[in-house]
This record gives structure tokens, sequence and C-alpha cells, in this order.
């Protein structure tokens, strides 16, 4: 990057000129100029330009340039995900880049819970067809500039017509830190079988045989369609990893497994970290008709416990939550006036009196989490959560 130096600060000289207005020096080229601050930066055609302390106008020459290049993203997804034996699959990754780069596609591949496989390069989309096995699919979509995505994993499972159940772990996080994994599984029996379903964490023994530690078992009774629990187990980290798995059995010996490595990461020192709990009631009460009686109420309820945060806020709160999502906001108490009735001294009636009280204000930004809630009522079956940001 050619430079020149005025007044003993460099600024960038580009050998096109950039923008215009530009400065112009005679045998070296042009120094770009953008409207805004000394030391403010300015975005243009994928660079991140700084500007400097010279100034022509309303305008600050730039002193220094950068490129700019955002990540893809990318989702995989199936045309089915358990078919008979020999049925044809079609897997499709689909990506897209914020600055519009061409983008790769790498497979990985793992059979039946075991070692993922580098496939190699392919297009987005994948034709597959086996049998008696289940394969686990992610894919690494990567740009030019070498910024890079991986794909959420799906399992396709390849089955005998005898309809032995299958069980589908989801929803596992990108990571952990603690080994408390929170977690899906979804199950389902095509005769309708009474099934048991295991869950737990898993070691890996010599010559790769699985171990699993069974954390809770409970029987389906008639097994209904796709459903769905919502689970957590305490697992160990292995090599790395935290591995869980999911079983089904039916009446007749017939099952299916499903594996998931969640990495183990470093705890961060997050600035916030709280924890949240989401959960519903029946709540009864008495009916507002002419008629008298009771009603009973769905209600849902998001409560947070407060663990960390920055010295200046008096702690967080729950700022708003639907079925999907809540908001957490940092508050602080500030003084404000404001006008009471109060009862007269002399024993009967009322008169006002502005007095000043501490009241929560909102502060700082307001973060969202995806969360879930149980089917179940009750305070017992609420999805835990703990939040950490800086």
């Amino acid at each position: 990057m050619a430079t020149i130096k005025v007044n003993g600060a460099g600024y960038f000289i580009s050998s096109s000129k950039i923008t215009t207005p530009s400065i112009k020096i005679d045998g070296q080229g042009y120094i770009p100029l953008f409207v805004g601050n000394k030391g403010s930066t300015v975005d243009y055609n994928r660079y991140r330009y700084t500007l400097g302390g010279l100034k022509i106008g309303n305008y600050h020459a730039a002193i220094s340039r950068e490129f700019i290049n955002h990540a893809p993203t990318a989702t995989l997804s199936a045309s089915a995900t358990r078919v008979a034996n020999g049925t044809g699959v079609t897997l499709t990754c689909t990506a897209s880049d914020p600055d519009g780069d061409d983008l790769s596609f790498r497979w990985y591949e793992r059979y039946d819970g075991w070692s993922w496989n580098d496939k190699g390069n392919f297009g987005a989309t994948r034709y597959m067809s086996y049998s008696d096995r289940t394969i686990g699919y992610y894919v690494v979509v990567t740009d030019p500039y070498g910024a890079s995505v991986t794909t959420n994993i799906v399992e396709v499972t390849w089955y005998n017509p005898n309809h032995a159940p299958y069980i589908t772990i989801g929803n596992t996080p990108g990571s952990s830190s603690d080994g408390n994994i929170n977690f899906t599984i979804s199950y389902h029996d095509d005769d309708s079988d009474t099934c048991t379903v295991q869950y737990g964490d898993r070691t890996i023994g010599s010559g790769g045989v699985h171990y699993d530690n069974t954390q809770r078992s409970f029987t389906t009774g008639t097994s209904p369609s796709n459903a769905t629990v919502y689970v957590a187990v305490k697992a160990p980290a292995v090599y790395g990893y935290y591995r869980i798995f999911a079983r089904i059995t039916d009446s007749k010996g017939a099952s299916d497994v499903s594996y998931r490595d969640i990495p183990y990461v470093v705890p961060p020192d997050h600035a916030y970290k709280c924890k949240v709990e989401c959960y519903r009631t029946y709540e009864t009460k008495d009916d507002s008709s002419p008629y008298g009686g009771r009603s009973t109420d769905d209600v849902w309820h998001a409560s947070i416990t407060e663990i960390k945060y920055p010295s200046q806020y008096a702690g967080l709160d729950i700022v708003s939550y639907n079925s999907s999502t809540v908001t957490i906001r940092p508050y602080v108490m500030q003084p404000r006036q404001v006008t009471k009735q109060v009862l007269n001294p002399w024993g009967y009636g009322y008169h006002e009196e502005t007095v000043t009280e501490n009241v929560e204000e909102w502060a700082g930004t307001a973060h969202t989490f995806a969360v879930t809630f149980p089917s179940d009522h009750g305070r017992q079956y609420a999805h835990t959560y703990t939040f950490e940001w800086d």
C-alpha cells in the first residue's frame, strides 16, 4: 500500500482514482477523500478507509485502508431423513455470501455415528442412496478469501421395511463449557409399538466400542408420531468433546440410536451472566360473567436470576418474551419525584404529597435469546437456560 507523508502523517495513495473529489499527487496517484471526522472509518467498495487530519472542505483524506470480507451463511437440509433401503435422498446446502463472492462446498460424512470423513469438494447438492445405514452430513462453505461457515448436521437413515423405530437428537448447542447439554429428542415407530427411550452421555473405549452411560430411560406406551421431548444431561468431556446419545428400542428388539459430539470450549469470562427459567402453569380465577363461576388460564412465565453484570448497573431484568425468544436488559435505579395519596395525620381523608423514590430505568443494550417452553405445566418441567454475553 503506497503512502505519502503530509505534516509528518502518512496518507494512502491509490494508483487509480477512487473517489470524486480526490487529491491528485503527480507521479504517484490519488488520495481518496471522504466525508467524516479524523479517526473515523468509511466503508466503500469492500474497503474500510481510516480518515486522517488532512481536511479539504467537508472532506478528510484517507490514511489507510483494509479489505472487508464477511463470512458466508449456510444451512443443510435433506429431502427426507428416514427412507426405505435403496431410496434416493437429495441433500441441499443453501448458502449465501453478504459480499456476493463465489463459494465452495466441502462435504463431510460419518457412518452410523462413527468418525467424520472428509469427502472433498462438491457442489451445493448431492444425491445419496444406501441400505441399512444412518449417515450424518455437514458442509463447510468457504469464500475465495478463506472465510467459512459450518452448516448444521443432518442425519439420514436408510432402514429395512420391517419398520424399526427411529430417533433423532436436535437443538444441540454449537459448543459447551460446562457439560450441561440441553437438547431435544424426536422419536417414532411406524408400527406403533411400545418403545423404550434412553438418553445420556457416552465414551469411546478401545477398538472404537461405544460405552453408553444412560442417565434416563422411559417407556413410550403406544409410540406417538414424531413425539419431541426436551431433555438435559451432564456430560463429561472426552477428547475435547461432550458426547451424547439417544436410543429407542421397540418391543420386538429393533432399535435406533442417534449421537452428537458437542465441542468443549474454555468457559468465557463474560461481563454478563444470568439464568432464565421458561415454564407454564394453570391458574384459576373467578369468572367475571354475571353467572359467576371460575375459569382456568394457561399462563406462560419467564423468570430471571442475575449472576453477573457490570457495577454501573443495579441488575438485569426481562424486558419481554414470547414462545421462542426472551429479551434481557440491564437497569439502573434513578431517583424520581412521584405524587402519592397520603392519609391525613388526623386519621381520615387523603392529601397529595410529592416524594422522591428510586425507580428502575432501562439502561445499556438489550439482548434477545432463543428459548422454548415445555408442553407440560408446572415449574418442575421448566426449560432452564444460562446466558452469557459481553
